[in-house]
């Protein structure tokens, strides 16, 4: 990967904290050379979201998360569409299912705020 490049900004992007490079056409952390792809396969291949984060500094914790989410809510909103639930039954089941674990995501999840809380 090179470092330094940044990702130009496509207008019609949906996806907040995502630009799409202009060279090649990929999805990267918006104003990072970073793509998008890096934290999923990482999370895939089980590794913690502060690890990857410590790894790849240009990728903020908000992005990151920001990121997950939207993504999260595409799934959940196409298998919604793909199942054929009502309008109703959709905007009962919401976007996301906890909102509230979301917006815990945005604490630092460093290992020293592991370490302080365990010792509690």
């Amino acid at each position: 990967m090179t470092r330094g490049r940044c990702c130009g900004r496509v207008e019609i992007m949906s996806v907040p904290h995502v630009s799409v490079h202009p060279e090649d056409g990929q999805p990267c952390f918006e104003g990072t050379s970073t793509p998008i792809d890096v934290l999923f396969a990482n999370l895939a291949a089980g590794e913690r979201l502060d690890v990857i984060l410590d790894h790849f500094p240009t990728i903020t914790r908000a992005a990151a998360v920001a990121v997950l989410r939207e993504s999260l809510r595409r799934v959940r909103e196409e298998a919604m569409l793909d199942a054929g639930l009502s309008p109703d039954l959709r905007a009962r089941a919401g976007a996301v299912m906890h909102p509230g674990d979301w917006d815990a995501l945005q604490v630092d999840e460093s290992r020293e705020h592991y370490r302080a809380n365990r010792d509690r």
